[in-house]
């Protein structure tokens, strides 16, 4: 790799081939034929090349420098940003904690030592510190649409900038929200780490939904509904607006991917998503390394997915294959026919040939089905059939079969 230049080459100035130090020089290129008037165009010219070389490679290294600086600059930015809700969140706890205990009540003045100061009472330090409701429009009215807000614990994780499947944002998703929000008391705290603290918090912002479904098994109507609604709750969560404008470009490309009519492609597509984004939150949360850009959609990663899902495929049709021919060569009596109803062959029955079926209910209820037939019936004589069960039906006279009772035959 080449050094980085340390002169600006557009502050050089071009030699003077045709004073006296350049003299050598033009005698060597006058040997080769060339006047002396060619020569120092000659070695003016080669000097402007290389200058103009340098001044492209300068620019580059400056643009280069300048987008290191700013990364460094928003990276120094975004840990602040992180560090002072970290402190926001540590204040709004210990608020949380005294509302939770009981109110200390002043000391009558007779009881107070002297020299202290009366003590002040905990529901004015609450009032001040109470936040304010906002005013609002007289003449504005609702939206017509209101989009269903995910569980606190969704949005608990958006604000800390970690990673949170799609499940949580879909129409499922929301409803689970609002019974989970019916059924847990609004007193009900649990433990939350913070960096390095462990601090309590509702039960709703730290418990994971027991009915999530990783973003690699949602349904293709799922993910188009949930990105949605996923984008407009990361702005309110305070992401800034290169991440969730990059994340739109992201989910826009993944669902007008040619991929989407190939086998198996919305399969791709979904389990692409999953795995990029949960890499893209990882890279985030690191201090060293640059992070990609999400909208870039990497195919060679996309077609690594789609053999490793057709591996996959291919390889449960194999294992259904496997444990039929293993059930077929424990069961020898086990025969192929071509009617739709499964025969168990017995050498102590006579063949059935050319049978007519007429499936129908029967009104009994049975564990065990059996075909009752006689074996002096005329030849395409038509038997009526009973469905018994194994306790009820006569030992000599019982064949299995499937659920049908009427049946036209030949029987030798």
């Amino acid at each position: 790799m080449a050094a980085l230049l340390v002169r600006d080459p557009n502050m050089e100035v071009c030699p003077d081939f045709d004073s006296e130090p350049f003299e050598p020089m033009r005698l060597l290129m006058r040997n080769t034929g060339l006047t002396d008037e060619q020569a120092v165009d000659a070695l003016r010219e080669a000097w402007m090349t290389r200058n103009d070389q340098l001044r492209d490679r300068w620019t580059q290294e400056a643009d280069a420098r300048a987008a290191a600086a700013e990364a460094a600059a928003q990276l120094q930015q975004q840990q602040e940003e992180e560090e002072l809700m970290r402190e926001q969140e540590a204040r709004r706890q210990q608020l949380l904690l005294q509302q939770q205990n009981q109110q200390v009540q002043p000391l009558p003045p007779d009881q107070q030592e002297e020299g202290e100061a009366p003590q002040e009472p905990v529901e004015d330090e609450q009032r001040r510190t109470k936040l304010k409701l906002r005013s609002f429009d007289p003449n504005l009215s609702v939206a017509s649409v209101i989009v269903p807000r995910p569980s606190s614990y969704a949005i608990n994780k958006l604000a800390n900038f970690d990673y949170c499947e799609l499940w949580y944002f879909t129409q499922e998703g929301c409803e689970d929200a609002q019974r989970s929000q019916r059924s847990e008391a609004d007193d009900a705290f649990g433990m939350a780490k913070m960096g390095e603290m462990v601090m309590l918090r509702p039960v709703a912002s730290v418990q994971a939904s027991k009915r999530v479904v990783q973003d690699a098994d949602l349904t293709w109507e799922q993910f188009h509904y949930a990105q949605r609604s996923f984008v407009e709750h990361v702005l309110k969560a305070g992401w800034p607006e290169d991440h969730a404008q990059s994340l739109v470009r992201f989910f826009v490309h993944l669902e007008n991917s040619p991929y989407i009519n190939r086998e198996n492609g919305k399969q791709i597509l979904l389990t692409y998503q999953a795995r990029v984004r949960r890499n893209w939150m990882d890279v985030m949360k690191q201090s060293e390394g640059a992070v990609f850009n999400i909208a870039l959609i990497n195919n060679d990663l996309m077609e690594t997915i789609a053999r490793d899902l057709q591996s996959v495929t291919t390889a449960n049709l194999q294992r259904q294959v496997s444990n039929q021919s293993i059930a077929r060569s424990r069961d020898p009596t086990l025969t192929i026919s071509s009617f739709p109803f499964p025969f168990l062959s017995s050498p102590n029955y006579p063949p059935v040939t050319t049978p007519v079926l007429q499936p129908t209910l029967h009104p009994r209820r049975t564990t065990r089905l059996y075909l009752r037939s006689s074996r002096h019936a005329a030849p395409h004589h038509t038997t009526r059939c009973a469905l018994t069960t194994a306790a009820s039906a006569p030992r000599n006279t019982l064949r299995p079969a499937s659920c049908f009772t009427t049946l036209h035959a030949s029987l030798r």
